[in-house]
């Protein structure tokens, strides 16, 4: 059995006990009530087994025969040794051998007679110079001890323009989802929404392994990815995402950099900061439009591809963080080990077991939204829940 099967049997198993409803079960497998129903009376004829496939371990009835299979790998012997699948699909199918290119690359890779993990030479990408303000923003991270050598090193977030080197920086002692949200932030509020922005695939996605079942080196590769807040902000912003796959940015961006990161340390060492929250407030307080009007260039065309936000425009509840939560029987949501009742506030009302959305802003506080429409909650103590119980 698969994850998503071995989920529907606990269920099942809960209906059984009587733990549970068929309604209740229902919502949680995210089914209608009428198929719940011929699941669970599937389950109590065939147990388990109601749950496989029928075809499951069956040949395939459009398998090429074993003697064809043969045949073909006894000509790529022969024949086209040292020619590489694609090519000799192409020979063996004018010699009347239909078989498609990749049904002979598997066929080869059990054989042993064809390896994939071919070297090639890595080809030098060239990435075009935007011309138009707003067209491409870059969003990178620096490391560097502003405060002494002997002092914990700190992450530099850092947008840049790639037409005009307008830039907009984040002091933060790590980076995170959090801090690049509320640094995009930031430049929105100032400028507009950007049409793309170019980053790491880190901020993008994550991965989460099989083996390892977690993010990090000990993720397996195999692992499946995940969609991070930031990229969802992204998303709802209309901004388009490229993955930075150079592992540097270009000369031009580098050498801007590193005068804008001499400055900051010296900026910093005559204000005698000695935390990232002073810091922060030296650099917003005329620093980097110091450095925009000093070190910012004309773009190359007058246009403007920023968007600008409107009146009724609310950019928090963009710059979130996410989740579905399912309401308990009681009304309840639960959010990191901290309980929520909903308060009714008429009509459409969730009723239990009905899938919500919660809303983190990056001020910490929460929203929960049924549809289009904010429900009130209100904090309740876990102890209160308990007694209740008891």
């Amino acid at each position: 059995m698969n994850t998503k099967e071995r989920h529907i049997v606990r269920i099942l198993k809960l209906l059984e006990l009587r733990r549970i409803t068929l309604k209740e079960a229902a919502a949680l497998l995210s089914v209608s009530y009428r198929h719940i129903r011929r699941i669970y009376k599937n389950y109590k004829q065939d147990s388990d087994y109601c749950l496989i496939h029928g075809l499951q371990g069956r040949v395939s009835n459009r398998k090429i025969d074993e003697s064809i299979r043969n045949k073909i790998l006894h000509c790529f012997k022969e024949n086209f040794r040292y020619c590489g699948p694609t090519i000799a699909a192409r020979k063996l199918n004018s010699l009347g051998y239909g078989i498609n290119r990749e049904t002979l690359r598997k066929w080869l890779l059990e054989e042993g007679l064809w390896n994939c993990n071919c070297k090639y030479p890595k080809r030098k990408i060239q990435r075009r110079q935007y011309r138009y303000f707003g067209e491409l923003v870059q969003l990178g991270i620096v490391r560097l001890r502003p405060f002494g050598q002997t002092s914990k090193s700190c992450s530099l977030l850092y947008l840049i323009d790639d037409a005009t080197k307008v830039t907009i920086s984040l002091l933060a002692h790590r980076p995170t989802v959090r801090k690049a949200m509320r640094l995009l932030g930031r430049w929105v509020k100032k400028f507009g929404i950007p049409m793309s922005i170019c980053c790491g695939s880190k901020l993008l996605f994550r991965i989460r392994g099989k083996a390892a079942g977690g993010v990090g080196k000990g993720a397996d590769k195999r692992g499946k990815k995940i969609i991070t807040a930031f990229s969802c902000a992204c998303d709802r912003l209309g901004i388009e995402t490229i993955v930075k796959e150079l592992k540097h940015e270009r000369k031009y961006l580098q050498i801007h950099l590193e005068k804008y990161k001499k400055h900051l340390l010296q900026k910093l060492e005559t204000a005698g900061v000695t935390s990232p929250e002073s810091a922060q407030q030296v650099m917003n307080n005329g620093f980097m439009d110091e450095m925009n009007k000093a070190h910012a260039e004309p773009p190359g065309r007058p246009q403007d591809f920023h968007v600008r936000l409107e009146a009724d425009d609310n950019l928090s509840s963009v710059l979130c963080f996410t989740f579905n939560k399912i309401v308990s029987r009681d009304l309840f949501v639960r959010y990191k080990d901290r309980l929520f009742r909903i308060n009714d506030g008429g009509m459409p009302f969730p009723s239990p077991y009905i899938q919500v959305r919660l809303t983190e802003w990056l001020d910490g506080s929460l929203h929960v939204y049924y549809g289009k429409r904010e429900l009130q909650i209100a904090e309740v103590a876990n102890d209160v829940v308990n007694n209740r119980k008891h």
